[in-house]
């Protein structure tokens, strides 16, 4: 499947803008061709581009400066407080537009995994001014799928539950009302001649009225039922100008590709854009997309699969983990090497879980190396780790697999544990495919990545120095647009898995 592929179909990117407001998202090889167009119509460029861990919380200091300094190197004076939250007011009247360009973003994110609140409020202020301002906003094309904080709402919407309109009263109800109110005084009159009060010295006689209020009393009758929990709230969805090009590119890729290039299209539009329809993306050009897609790939991957022991021209599988964990290892110079199956990490989940790592992992260990795996069929565990024990040999033999081994459950499922897989020690992790159930919510995905790279922070800070830890999945899952998840097929996204790998001490 590998071989013999021979069309290499680019992921269309944005054009260069014109000197109107505008929000881009470029890759690294448009970045230099865009910017050199925007210095040709006049724009002063500014860049941002390495954006350490130690920023967060302060981007609008760094294009602040970098503002100030494209503008003095072009001879401009800039206004006397140049402030990214209000570049409308800042730019000085001889500049004819301006180009911020900032590098990954990802160094910002917090500790829920999304962009930090200020610093998602500078770039929502930078958007916004790009719409009455010669400004482009220039963002790196991986920061797209990156989770951002929206502007406010009122505490009370998130609080209490919506208010139903009550519809007018007619008079048949409030006839009702009145005789009901009736009964109540009645029903109180008759308790108050034949019940003795408790604790009080003094006995309402039968004449006397009412203390309480109607008001009251039909409050008493009909107290409000307790506010219902408030739903989590998803996350946005990706804009036109985001998806629209993934669609593109999975519409335009026809006819066989090399592997790199499928992989590329696999990874920067395949499962976005499935991962954004999963969420609520309704655009039937999207979904067609998708679908044919994975169409495609289903029936190529069931008929070439057969063929890999056979011929031996195949992409990398999960049972080649402990070949490659080696010669990465040997690359980087670390002393001894593990190996960690994350059970069920799907590709997306498995990118969270290396951001959320390199973040948290930034002085403990450096990631050295990121690489696609791909599940044998059928994309279960048992076949994986009877692969992983056997080699090639027991796809050759056609065995059946090893029996599902039930995974940990509860806390336990979050603790690495070590077994033995062939005559290999294999550390495994079932904090992914224990939360697995029949409807899974994307809230409930983005805990699951924490939970992992929480677990592998803990794991990773009782390693010595110079221990290469390989972190792989052994197969994903499709989930459908209500949470309904699936697995053992041959969709891209229970196919292809991601595995990273960090090298523990001597960060530079």
């Amino acid at each position: 499947m590998a071989d013999g592929l021979q069309l290499e179909i680019p992921v269309p990117l944005a054009s260069a803008p014109p000197l109107e407001g505008a929000v881009l998202f470029l890759a690294a090889e448009e970045r230099a061709r865009v910017a050199a167009e925007l210095v040709a119509k006049g724009a002063t460029v500014a860049r941002v581009d390495a954006i350490a861990v130690t920023s967060r919380g302060r981007l609008a200091e760094l294009i602040d400066a970098a503002v100030a300094r494209a503008l003095v190197g072009r001879g401009l004076r800039p206004a006397a407080a140049v402030r990214a939250i209000d570049l409308v007011h800042a730019l000085p009247p001889q500049a004819r537009g301006l180009a911020i360009f900032l590098g990954s973003l990802r160094a910002l994110i917090d500790e829920d995994g999304a962009l930090d609140a200020d610093d998602s409020r500078t770039v929502r202020a930078l958007a916004k001014a790009t719409s009455v301002a010669p400004l482009v906003l220039a963002l790196d094309a991986a920061d797209a799928t990156l989770d951002a904080y929206a502007p406010p709402v009122p505490l009370a919407s998130l609080l209490l539950p919506p208010r139903i309109a009550t519809p007018p009263a007619t008079d048949a109800d409030a006839d009702a009302d009145a005789d009901s109110e009736a009964e109540a005084e009645a029903e109180a009159d008759s308790e108050a001649a034949i019940t003795p009060v408790t604790g009080a010295a003094i006995a309402t006689p039968v004449a006397a009225p009412i203390a309480a209020p109607e008001r009251a009393v039909r409050t008493a009758v009909t107290a409000p039922a307790p506010p219902s929990p408030t739903p989590i709230p998803l996350p946005p969805l990706p804009a036109p100008e985001i998806w629209r090009p993934w669609v593109v590119a999975l519409a335009g890729a026809r006819g066989p590709q090399p592997l790199g290039s499928f992989e590329r299209l696999f990874a920067q539009a395949y499962m976005p854009l499935a991962r954004a329809l999963e969420d609520g993306l309704d655009d039937s050009r999207a979904e067609q997309a998708c679908d044919e897609f994975r169409r495609n790939f289903s029936r190529a991957y069931t008929e070439a699969c057969p063929t890999f022991a056979v011929t031996g021209k195949r992409p990398r599988m999960v049972f080649d983990a402990p070949d490659l964990a080696s010669k990465v290892a040997r690359l980087h110079g670390a002393r001894t090497t593990q190996l960690l199956l994350v059970d069920g990490m799907r590709f997306d989940v498995g990118l969270r879980v290396r951001d959320l790592l390199t973040r948290d992992l930034d002085t403990r260990a450096s990631l050295a190396e990121e690489q696609i795996l791909w599940s044998a069929l059928p994309s279960t565990t048992g076949r994986q780790l009877d692969l992983l024990a056997h080699g090639i040999d027991a796809m050759r033999a056609q065995s059946a697999p090893e029996s599902e081994a039930e995974p940990m459950r509860g806390r336990t499922a979050e603790t690495i544990r070590r077994v033995k897989i062939g005559h290999r020690d294999v550390y495994k992790l079932d904090a992914v495919q224990s939360r697995l159930t029949e409807a899974t919510s994307a809230h409930e995905l983005r805990e699951m990545a924490a939970n992992v790279a929480e677990a592998i922070q803990r794991h990773t800070a009782t390693l010595a120095a110079r221990t290469l830890l390989y972190v792989f999945g052994d197969h994903g899952f499709a989930r459908d647009r209500a949470g309904v998840v699936t697995q053992g097929g041959a969709s891209p996204e229970e196919v292809l898995v991601p595995a990273f790998s960090f090298l523990v001490g001597a960060v530079h």
